[in-house]
């Protein structure tokens, strides 16, 4: 996938640089483009029947999927990451796996900065997770009022967008620990 963006980027900028002597190069380009999207869609059919060949993890896989705004490679990953949610038993150190859960920062008891996360922690998870908080962002939704009352307040867009991976993960474990499929808008009984 990095290096059909990375033909689909360098397309884009030779297209807009010189387009009548870039002709041949162009066309070599959408050609290797095309062939990465037909192995991308063939890997992603194969992992997806690997996810259904177990009945638990095609269960999971399907709970995770569920969350709003995260979709199927996040969800494969999260399922896998956490070894079907075997490994980790707690959103909030799956949260800390993936660099998003904040630590004090404090030293003996007069220095005392901001909480931040940790930069060890798995970047490929963690970047899917930024793509889903910033899509949850996008329409009017419980996600979108938070982030904009926050910003608001004055919170930082970045601490805000963390306090989303934060949720997305933990109504992810919640799906599948409940067993049940998460659903967007619950309505409490008077």
């Amino acid at each position: 996938m990095k290096q059909q963006t990375a033909l689909k980027n360098a397309s884009g900028e030779l297209e807009a640089f010189d387009v009548d002597s870039a002709d041949f190069t162009l066309g070599i380009r959408k050609s290797l483009i095309t062939e990465y999207d037909k192995k991308i869609d063939m890997i992603e059919t194969e992992l997806l029947s690997c996810v259904k060949a177990d009945k638990q993890l095609e269960k999971q896989y399907g709970l995770v999927n569920s969350v709003y705004c995260i979709g199927p490679q996040t969800a494969m990953f999260i399922v896998v990451l956490t070894q079907g949610f075997t490994l980790f038993d707690d959103p909030r150190k799956f949260a800390c796996y993936c660099g998003i859960a904040p630590f004090g920062n404090t030293s003996g008891t007069t220095l005392k900065g901001k909480p931040k996360v940790s930069h060890l922690a798995n970047k490929r998870i963690k970047t899917l997770l930024t793509m889903c908080a910033l899509n949850t962002i996008k329409k009017d939704n419980e996600f979108k009022r938070y982030y904009d009352r926050k910003i608001k307040e004055g919170k930082h867009h970045s601490a805000v967008l963390n306090v989303l991976r934060n949720k997305l993960i933990s109504r992810a474990f919640a799906a599948v620990l409940k067993d049940r499929p998460y659903q967007i808008d619950l309505y409490i009984a008077a």
